[in-house]
C-alpha cells in the first residue's frame, strides 16, 4: 500500500507549470453579521478540546490589559463565568483571571506594570510537546518596571490558574501586539513570530514587521530573524511620520520613517506540512487594517499572494470596519468541514484609542483545505 500524504495547494512549489489556469484564493465568509463576543479584542487564543469539543477563548478587554476567559459549546454563543479572581470590570463581568501587578500561587510575578497583551496557548492534550509542565503553556507580553519587560511563558492546569516561569521574561524587550508560538513536531523546535526585540531607530514606530526566533525548551532563543516584510510594491520606503497615534511630544522636525504600509504581525501554523500566515496588514496613514494570505516550506521564508489582495478585508458600513487588524494567534478551529478563524474588528481606526463599545471578536469561516486553487480560464485555447 502506497503512502498517503496531503498536500496543500497554496504551495507554490507543488505547480511547476500553471498554462492558463489562474491562482484563486478561496476567501472566508462571515459567520454571521455582528461579533460572536462584543466589547473584545482577540489578542489571545481560541483551542477547541479533543475529547469533549468545548470551546475556550483567552481575550483581551478593559480595563487594559486584563486577560478574560470564556467557553462555548457552538462557537457563536460564549458564556463568560464568574471565575471569582478579580474584580468586575465596567461591563459588570467577572471572567478576568489576569491582570497587572498580578502575583501566581507560588508568590512569583506573573505580570509588572504593563500587561499582560497576547495570550498564544498550546494544549498538550491537543499536541505533546516537550516542554509542557500543565496541559496549557501560554505566551504573552508583560511589562516588570524599571525596564524589563518581554515575552513571558506560563503554565496551567485548568487554563485559568497560571504559573510563572522562573526565567520570565524568556524574550526580553517589548514586542508590542500578540506573538505567534508554534511547536513543530517535525523539526522538535518551537518557533515564534512577532515584532523584532532589536529596533534599528528611537521611533518604536518607525516600521512594524515580522522576526522569528527558535528554541528547543521555550527558555533559549535564537537571535531574531526578520522574515516578513513588505516592500516597494506597498509602498515607498521613506515615508514621512504621520500616523495619529505617535505623539511627537511636542517636536516640530519632521522624523523619517519606514514605509507608510507594514506587517503589523502574523499568526502562524502548520497544515499539511506548509506553514500559513495570516499576516496582518496596516495602512499608517488611514490607521485601517485587513488580512493577507502567507505560506512557507520551511517558516523562514514567507510568500505572500502575488496580487497582494485582502484574505480577510473590512466590510463597510459593519462592525469590522475599517480596522480588520487581528487575528488570535491559535490555529483555525476544526469544526465539521470547515475551518473557523476568530479576528478582531473595531468601527474606529488604529488612530483612535475608541472604547471596547467598537469592537468585537468575529469569526469567518473556510472549507479545511481549501487555501488555494487553480482555475481554468473561460476560454478553450
Amino acid at each position: 500500500m502506497l503512502n498517503e500524504t496531503t498536500h496543500s495547494l497554496i504551495d507554490h512549489t507543488l505547480v511547476a507549470q500553471a498554462f492558463a489556469m489562474r491562482r484563486r484564493v478561496e476567501l472566508p465568509e462571515p459567520l454571521q453579521d455582528g461579533p460572536v463576543l462584543p466589547r473584545a479584542q482577540a489578542y489571545g487564543s481560541v483551542l477547541r478540546d479533543p475529547a469533549t469539543g468545548l470551546l475556550r477563548m483567552w481575550y483581551l478587554t478593559a480595563p487594559a490589559y486584563r486577560e478574560y476567559f470564556a467557553t462555548s459549546q457552538d462557537g457563536v454563543s460564549w458564556e463568560l463565568p464568574d471565575l471569582g479572581l478579580l474584580p468586575e470590570n465596567e461591563f459588570g463581568n467577572r471572567n478576568a483571571f489576569l491582570e497587572p501587578g498580578q502575583l501566581d500561587a507560588n508568590g512569583h510575578r506573573l505580570v509588572g506594570d504593563n500587561g499582560p497583551e497576547g495570550f498564544c496557548v498550546l494544549d498538550a492534550e491537543m499536541q505533546d510537546h516537550p516542554a509542557a509542565k500543565a496541559r496549557f503553556t501560554a505566551m504573552y507580553l508583560a511589562g516588570f518596571g524599571e525596564g524589563v519587560s518581554g515575552l513571558c511563558i506560563a503554565y496551567s492546569d485548568d487554563g485559568i490558574r497560571w504559573v510563572a516561569d522562573e526565567h520570565n521574561p524568556v524574550i526580553p524587550s517589548w514586542m508590542d501586539t500578540s506573538a505567534s508560538l508554534v511547536w513543530d513536531p517535525d523539526t522538535r523546535r518551537y518557533s515564534v513570530y512577532g515584532r523584532p526585540p532589536v529596533r534599528v531607530t528611537v521611533v518604536v514606530e518607525a516600521n512594524r514587521y515580522v522576526s522569528r526566533m527558535e528554541s528547543e525548551d521555550l527558555i533559549n532563543w535564537s537571535p531574531p530573524r526578520t522574515v516578513l516584510n513588505t516592500d516597494d510594491a506597498d509602498a515607498d520606503p521613506w515615508d514621512q511620520v504621520d500616523e495619529g497615534s505617535l505623539s511627537l511630544k511636542g517636536r516640530n522636525e519632521v522624523l523619517i520613517r519606514g514605509k507608510n504600509r507594514q506587517v503589523y504581525g502574523m499568526s502562524v501554523f502548520k497544515s499539511a506540512g506548509v506553514y500559513i500566515g495570516l499576516a496582518r496588514m496596516y495602512d499608517v496613514p488611514s490607521g485601517g487594517g485587513w488580512i493577507e494570505l502567507a505560506h512557507s516550506s520551511d517558516g523562514v521564508e514567507w510568500f505572500r499572494e502575488p496580487l497582494r489582495e485582502p484574505y480577510m478585508a473590512p466590510r463597510p458600513g459593519t462592525w469590522d470596519h475599517p480596522m480588520l487588524l487581528t487575528t488570535v494567534t491559535s490555529p483555525p478551529v476544526e469544526m465539521g468541514d470547515d475551518l473557523w478563524i476568530y479576528h478582531a474588528g473595531s468601527i474606529t481606526s488604529h488612530h483612535e484609542a475608541g472604547s471596547y463599545d467598537g469592537r468585537g471578536i468575529g469569526c469567518r469561516t473556510v472549507r479545511a483545505g481549501r487555501w488555494v486553487g487553480y482555475h481554468s480560464a473561460d476560454v478553450e485555447a
